[in-house]
């Protein structure tokens, strides 16, 4: 499940051309909104399962579904927007502030309180980053098990290579060990986990930054609105005001984009193999200057 209908529809290509295309169904929604508030009696009984296979199929062939009913889903795994920061290699390098590293956490959250809620009691989440930001790993874990109360378990991961989670971040040994990271911080053998022949394992991996935990759900948990969706929305809301800006800012400036186009032809031929004062990433607004072309109406730009 993405909001990206273009990542959506490029996993749904991928699957058909792996073969798996019958088994895994990619979903365009929110993730943080997709629970059904007001029970709908013609699904509110059926799994997830049930549902995405009776859903109708739009023109993109993507299934037409909005929402699932609470408890609906018997195995999740969340794999939320993360800061990254265990990503390898590291073609691109963000500044991230203190603040900005510390708002994922925030944001996480309101994917974790729609997941718990759309998962059956006795139903497995597991909760997967490529970070080593621990305030997204073992800090989330402490999180999950005290925000929800008794309604979660952490479960053992159950592999035998991989790091045990970093104490002193609210977890105890136990749950330190139940949970996985890897990471290329330290290898000693103190924070490895397994026996002395997998710990030697460990330390000959070359692996990204990863973090998981798995967690049961025993019993039933609901809510009536998701607290931490606003730092969603709050996101929405600057993104329209910043395309509105945009839109103020050109909203009477066009240019003839066929003209455009044999400008650039002819400036690209004339210009002996040298290149062009033109790339790419240029929009017509600053190609347009650039060629010194005549602004026409919006009308005229429509009509063209």
């Amino acid at each position: 499940i993405d909001r990206s209908r273009k990542k959506v529809l490029s996993i749904k290509r991928l699957c058909e051309e792996m073969g798996c295309g019958q088994i895994v169904t990619p979903l365009c929604l929110n993730s943080t909104t997709i629970l059904q508030r007001n029970p709908n009696p013609d699904n509110s009984k059926q799994s997830a399962v049930e549902i995405i296979n009776n859903a109708e199929v739009s023109p993109h062939g993507l299934k037409k579904i909005k929402s699932f009913p609470a408890e609906s889903f018997s195995h999740i795994l969340l794999d939320p927007p993360c800061s990254a920061l265990g990503l390898r290699p590291r073609l691109k390098v963000d500044n991230l502030e203190l603040d900005a590293l510390q708002s994922y956490n925030k944001y996480q959250k309101g994917f974790v309180w729609t997941a718990i809620q759309l998962l059956k009691v006795g139903g497995e989440i597991t909760w997967s980053t490529c970070t080593i930001n621990p305030a997204e790993n073992e800090e989330m874990v402490n999180w999950l098990l005290s925000y929800f109360g008794g309604c979660l378990e952490l479960l053992d991961v159950g592999l035998p290579f991989g790091k045990r989670g970093r104490a002193g971040l609210g977890l105890d040994e136990d749950q330190c060990s139940k949970v996985r990271r890897w990471d290329s911080t330290g290898n000693g053998s103190e924070i490895d986990a397994g026996t002395e022949e997998e710990r030697a394992v460990n330390r000959q991996l070359d692996t990204m930054g990863f973090f998981l935990a798995k967690f049961r759900k025993v019993k039933s948990w609901s809510g009536e609105i998701n607290p931490f969706v606003e730092v969603e929305e709050q996101k929405k809301t600057e993104k329209s005001q910043n395309d509105s800006n945009k839109q103020i800012h050109r909203e009477n400036v066009y240019y003839p984009v066929p003209q455009i186009a044999a400008k650039i032809k002819e400036v690209v031929a004339a210009s002996n193999s040298e290149k062009p004062p033109i790339n790419s990433k240029m929009d017509v607004l600053e190609i347009g200057r650039i060629l010194d072309m005549p602004k026409i109406s919006k009308a005229q730009f429509k009509k063209g």
